[in-house]
């Protein structure tokens, strides 16, 4: 059993069976992979057990990975999707293509045929190629699975990557499965103080910072359901 103080006198108990033995694969129930080349991000995502996820990322900073277990007990069932648009690489190979344009059809047009000219014609060319690199490597469009009560980010996919029949498989089961993980005889104090506990330990994993982790447990001693009585 594990106690969690709510104050100097409270404790929530919960019981070890919810967590015993949870690292150990006894059926795979699906896997999911997403591979970004030109952005060197690799997420692979095996569920197992039916209420356990593993997501994997890879990127450059870390080609081996880091693997992270998420009890899909404390996953909101419904996603947030998140859209990030690079707006000033955008407007970088917009400016860079309309000089580029311009130079040369100055020297083109006109009596001015330096060289000096269509260098800078290329050096603009090369700059509006590498904004437009720039603009693809930074905008994004992801689903973000939270904890249920803190918040906390747990799962992050490529919203309609690889296909959208894949990821809408894949996300259709992995909602599926959150259901069904949390259809358990826990009341509400106990829910709360199990999603704190897991929090704990995806914190000591190194998937959330000690600044995650405070911000998470703040908001969940300060649920109403958790000081209840």
């Amino acid at each position: 059993m594990e106690r969690i103080l709510t104050s100097q006198t409270d404790e929530i108990i919960i019981a070890d069976d919810l967590e015993e033995n949870e690292d150990e694969i006894r059926e795979v129930n699906a896997q999911f992979v997403q591979d970004s080349s030109f952005k060197g991000i690799k997420r692979s995502f095996t569920l197992f057990n039916k209420i356990q996820l593993h997501q994997t990322l890879q990127n450059f900073k870390n080609k081996k990975g880091s693997r992270y277990r998420i009890n899909l007990r404390h996953v909101r069932q419904m996603p947030e999707r998140h859209r990030q648009f690079a707006r000033h690489s955008l407007m970088s190979f917009a400016g860079g293509l309309l000089c580029t344009v311009l130079l040369v059809a100055i020297w083109y047009y006109t009596e001015f045929k330096s060289d000096y000219l269509l260098m800078a014609a290329f050096l603009f060319a090369a700059a509006s190629v590498i904004a437009l690199l720039l603009f693809f490597y930074r905008s994004c469009d992801t689903c973000v699975y939270r904890s249920i009560a803190a918040g906390m980010p747990l799962i992050e996919l490529d919203f309609g990557k690889p296909g959208q029949r894949e990821f809408e498989a894949f996300t259709g089961l992995l909602e599926n499965q959150i259901r069904k993980a949390q259809a358990n005889d826990l009341n509400k104090q106990q829910r709360l103080a199990a999603e704190l506990k897991d929090i704990r330990r995806l914190k000591d994993a190194g998937m959330l910072s000690e600044e995650d982790y405070s911000r998470a447990r703040t908001l969940i001693f300060r649920h109403r359901d958790f000081s209840a009585n």
